[in-house]
């Protein structure tokens, strides 16, 4: 059975897929596998007025210097700062 760590750490997971693969897992790729693809296994439609967007600083989003900064949240009505 999988827990809530398990979605939690998806940007470590791949983002070390895409360090041990690179000639397979580019960064592209690995984005996807984090977020589209596992909305598609957790049977989350894909609404695009709903999607939320993450901004980051010092890095992007699977490197481990990246931080998030702010997410802005279409679905929740909401924008959050870090």
């Amino acid at each position: 059975m999988l827990t809530g760590w398990v979605a939690q750490n998806m940007r470590w997971d791949t983002a070390w897929a895409s360090i041990d693969a690179p000639d397979v897992i580019d960064t592209a790729t690995a984005l996807n596998m984090a977020s589209t693809n596992v909305e598609l296994l957790l049977g989350i439609g894909q609404d695009s007025d709903a999607m939320d967007l993450v901004a980051t600083t010092r890095g992007d989003l699977l490197s481990f210097e990246g931080k998030v900064a702010a997410i802005i949240s279409q679905g929740c009505g909401v924008v959050d700062l870090f």
